[in-house]
């Protein structure tokens, strides 16, 4: 009794954060039953708080009541490794969770070699003290939380590569990542028989870790420039770890976001009956690809939501409501929605791939665009947005970039990620400040009008050069937008057609009770002007005819149900409005 009343007047300091402590077994140390298997045991475990007497350990074995073990704990002020040789008091399992276990420890005697003990551990069973304080200035463990650090450096195995190994294959399954302790590594995309150099690792970096979040296969070939040591950390491992910590996946999915979003070259990559072959854009949230339908050999483009996005349920939910926005439209000036794919823990839109540039590439390369140009992609971008506001969707994100120009100067809008129903208030996911109405910027309603004043401003710009307010600071361009009209563009324009800028500053109006009502009222303005200028706007002509042929072998007793299934395909091709010729030829 006296001893346990001794022990309760030890003066306890509580250690925030924990600090770290490696526990070594004397003897076997470990409850039959329990989810300790390692002989001896050797494991990373949290002081929570100490005195002169003991210390309370977080760990995630049982342990056995009285037995008796090494602690090496770290000091981060003195960057030292200090040696306890303790004995389990008590332990007590965590109420929360049954992976983690409390145990009170009391210090014993010191025996001379103790201090050595840990220089007897098997390299590779756990990080090393040395390894262990490289590894902590790594930008991954400096990146994860606190709390799992312990769990991590239990679970990661060691793996040293010789310069010139291939550590990663391309195109093979990925069951693990490589957090590099030491060392440098190139990836590189093979290509058409060549090799593309797409990346170039080094120490604290993480390789592999694309595969363990997504489920892809290898993207890329990974080779050692020099010598490598490594920790392994597997899927399995890896989704147990993020299930109790999950801001670790997040972290290494803003990392595989980066990654994706800097690079020019893809390898060849199959989402579901499609496969991707090359990047051809970057956005905000999304990365655009360039693929072919596997089967018929149709060229696509291929929205692909950033991981990092498909993460926050509510953006994921606005970029599942774009494709069933648009993928429910037809017409000659919006974009078209061919498929929808979930794979890798994301979201994939197909869309109709389409040659051509955005009105900003046009501006980029051109400084301006001439005026009865201007108003011919006017004119258009009016006739898709007005199919668009009569389904009651405001797309909310109208502007240069956005707006597609294929050969022949027919106009495609894309983006409708930000697109909502007429009347919606929503401050969640706002458009391009540059071309924001001052309703959107206060959170009002938006409407047909939000759209329109966006148009304003794209014509400003293509008509000038650059839009309207300087955007080195977007809070005061916002305020800008608020209170102040858009200066004159005859100021930089003097031949402007005067119907043409009365139009910008009509669309332009900061009140929206002074712009255009309607997407109609701004097209009465843009046709005397197009029938000025010369008929250069028209409906496009229907598309060149093609033909496909398709020839099916079978056996008599076939003929039946392939002519009910040849009957449906008729139907499905007639909706829309492809017309189906069949021909019987007899095999000789």
């Amino acid at each position: 009794m006296q001893v346990e009343n001794d022990r309760r007047k030890w003066i306890r300091q509580e250690l925030d954060p924990p600090q770290v402590g490696i526990l070594s077994t004397e003897d076997q140390g470990y409850e039959v039953g329990t989810n300790l298997v390692n002989v001896p045991l050797c494991l990373y475990v949290d002081l929570l708080n100490k005195s002169s007497g003991g210390a309370v350990l977080k760990l995630e074995k049982g342990l056995k009541q009285g037995s008796t073990f090494y602690l090496h704990t770290f000091s981060d002020r003195q960057n030292v490794w200090e040696p306890f040789r303790i004995e389990a008091r008590w332990i007590s399992e965590i109420s929360d969770t049954s992976t983690y276990f409390l145990v009170g420890t009391e210090y014993l005697n010191l025996e001379a070699d103790d201090e050595q003990r840990l220089l007897g551990l098997e390299s590779g069973q756990i990080p090393l003290p040395d390894d262990y304080e490289s590894l902590m200035r790594t930008r991954f463990f400096r990146s994860v939380p606190r709390s799992a650090i312990c769990s991590i450096l239990n679970r990661v195995v060691q793996k040293k590569v010789k310069c010139g190994e291939r550590i990663i294959c391309q195109g093979t399954e990925g069951d693990s990542c490589f957090i590099i302790q030491r060392g440098i590594c190139l990836a590189r995309v093979e290509k058409g028989g060549e090799f593309h150099t797409v990346g170039r690792m080094r120490d604290g970096d993480i390789v592999g870790e694309m595969a363990i979040l997504t489920g892809e296969k290898r993207s890329a070939h990974v080779d050692a420039e020099t010598d490598m040591d490594l920790w392994v950390l597997t899927r399995q491992q890896f989704d147990a770890i993020t299930e109790v910590y999950p801001d670790i996946r997040s972290f290494l999915t803003e990392m595989v976001t980066d990654r994706l979003s800097s690079r020019t070259l893809t390898a060849d990559r199959s989402v579901g009956k499609y496969l991707i072959t090359d990047i051809i854009g970057h956005g905000g949230y999304s990365i655009v690809y360039k693929g072919v339908h596997s089967r018929l050999n149709m060229p696509v483009a291929i929205k692909m939501l950033k991981h990092d996005m498909a993460m926050d349920a509510d953006f994921l939910d606005t970029f599942h409501k774009e494709a069933k926005t648009i993928a429910g439209f037809n017409h000659e000036n919006i974009i078209k929605v061919y498929d929808i794919e979930e794979l890798f823990r994301t979201v994939f839109i197909v869309m109709e791939f389409v040659d051509g540039q955005t009105i900003k590439d046009i501006i980029r390369k051109e400084g301006f665009i001439a005026f009865p140009r201007v108003v011919d992609f006017l004119i258009q971008i009016c006739t898709g947005l007005e199919y668009a506001h009569r389904q009651g969707i405001i797309h909310r994100d109208i502007k240069a970039a956005n707006m597609f120009v294929r050969q022949g100067d027919q106009i495609k809008i894309l983006d409708f990620g930000l697109s909502c129903p007429s009347g919606t208030k929503n401050l969640d996911f706002p458009g391009s400040v540059p071309y924001m109405s001052p309703e959107e910027i206060e959170g009002a309603a938006v409407d047909q009008r939000t759209d329109i004043y966006a148009l304003g401003i794209t014509a400003y710009e293509m008509v000038v050069g650059q839009r309207p307010f300087p955007e080195d600071d977007l809070m005061a361009l916002m305020d800008m937008h608020l209170k102040r009209d858009i200066p004159d563009p005859v100021q930089f324009r003097s031949d402007l057609p005067n119907g043409l800028r009365q139009f910008i500053f009509k669309a332009c109006a900061r009140d929206p009770a002074h712009r255009y009502a309607d997407i109609k009222q701004a097209m009465g303005d843009l046709k005397p002007l197009a029938n000025e200028f010369g008929p250069l706007y028209k409906p496009f002509p229907s598309e060149k005819r093609c033909m496909t042929t398709l020839h099916l072998f079978y056996s008599e007793k076939q003929q039946l149900a392939l002519k009910q299934l040849m009957e449906e395909f008729s139907v499905k091709a007639q909706e829309i409005g492809v017309d189906l010729k069949a021909a019987e030829f007899r095999e000789v």
